[in-house]
């Protein structure tokens, strides 16, 4: 499955479905493979790593109805 239709499947269950972690619903390797296709790595340690980042992003963007 690829991203895209990862994320309209959350979109379009997001009221019906129940969940704990977007992990859940998004295969983490999603989020990895679209980083390593746009070349980008975590090299140094940061409080916020860009994977954990592209999941607060995408949590935001689907869940936009709510307050964070």
């Amino acid at each position: 499955m690829h991203i895209s239709q990862a994320l309209e499947t959350v979109l379009v269950n997001s009221h019906t479905i129940s969940f704990d972690s977007l992990s859940d619903v998004l295969d983490p390797a999603l989020i990895e493979t679209g980083l390593g296709i746009a070349g980008v790595s975590t090299i140094r340690t940061r409080r916020l790593p860009m994977e954990q980042m592209v999941w607060a992003v995408l949590g935001m963007a689907l869940f936009r109805n709510i307050s964070i």
